[in-house]
């Protein structure tokens, strides 16, 4: 409960900021411009969306981060900032114009998918990893300069968005160009932290050994009940739980299951050569369909130093 309210506290805490920064920096540069020069640095600064593939990547993100989540965040993203890079092509024409309509309103709602996503799938937030921070941080950013897209976008091609463009022409041509420094600057203090935590992840990871990686031959599970959940509630599921996990040992996709010795779970042996594949398995199962249980994904293989044996 902690977690989330301090998740919640930091993306608000983000939007204050972000919409302070916008209101102080860069809606007074922006609103001085024609249209198409308004809305080029934001196009800009969305095409960096591709860091939304961060959400697929293991040892970014935990194992246990819900696939629906994971999977709509990071193709939404990439669509998003490919249309944006498209729409900053073709700028100059209404073509252009007319990408940047379909990529604001693309990138509004995935954003908003995301969150009901995260919502619907009973995401936790130590579940991003070091991804934390695109949420917390990067998001509302993203989210405002939407705002901000769609007044440029209605406003008339040669107006800018404010009467007081036609006044200050001059400071215009001074400031065109540090706009579009400040937002990717912003952009990349705000992505810092989560290059930073990647970094140390990184580095705390032992370097390997010259020793060769076993072949994955199976993948072992560890089911915990998440918390808040009550006995009761895995109790009513256990029937049929327990029905399904005898249907997929029958069919040879458990190949041994045991308690745990503290009695907070339990541990299946799947035949699968990659946690993907053991994924798949285990999300078929009652109680990972209801969201009551957090999973632990560990690939396991042959003890090779038993090769040393063979080479003598």
């Amino acid at each position: 409960m902690l977690a989330q309210l301090a998740f919640f506290v930091s993306i608000a805490s983000s939007c204050v900021a972000w919409g302070t920064v916008t209101a102080r920096y860069i809606w007074p540069v922006l609103r001085l411009r024609q249209r198409v020069e308004a809305l080029r640095p934001l196009l800009i600064l969305h095409s960096f969306r591709f860091i939304g593939l961060a959400f697929l990547v293991p040892g970014v993100v935990s194992p246990d981060l819900p696939r629906a989540f994971a999977t709509s965040a990071a193709l939404g993203d990439i669509v998003a900032a490919t249309l944006a890079l498209l729409s900053l092509l073709f700028l100059g024409s209404g073509t252009g114009v007319l990408i940047a309509w379909i990529f604001n309103v693309w990138g509004s709602v995935d954003l908003l998918n995301a969150f009901y996503q995260a919502n619907a799938t009973g995401l936790s937030p130590g579940q991003l990893g070091a991804a934390y921070f695109i949420p917390a941080v990067i998001v509302p950013l993203l989210l405002i300069t939407h705002g901000l897209a769609f007044r440029i976008l209605l406003q008339h091609q040669s107006q800018p968005a404010s009467n007081e463009g036609v006044r200050r022409k001059a400071t215009l041509n001074t400031l065109n160009r540090g706009a579009s420094m400040t937002l990717l600057l912003l952009f990349i203090l705000a992505a810092y932290p989560l290059a930073a935590v990647a970094q140390s992840q990184s580095l705390s990871t032992p370097a390997p050994s010259d020793a060769q990686s076993p072949k994955t031959t199976e993948v072992m599970v560890i089911l915990t009940a998440k918390p808040g959940i009550s006995r009761q509630e895995i109790m009513n599921i256990m029937p049929t739980e327990i029905r399904a996990t005898v249907k997929l040992y029958l069919d040879g996709k458990i190949r041994q299951w045991y308690s745990r010795g503290d009695g907070k779970g339990v541990i299946l042996l799947i035949d699968a050569k990659t946690v993907e594949e053991a994924h798949a398995v285990v999300d078929t199962m009652p109680l990972s369909k209801e969201n009551l249980v957090d999973h632990e994904y560990i690939p396991v293989g042959p003890l090779m130093p038993l090769a040393a044996l063979l080479s003598r």
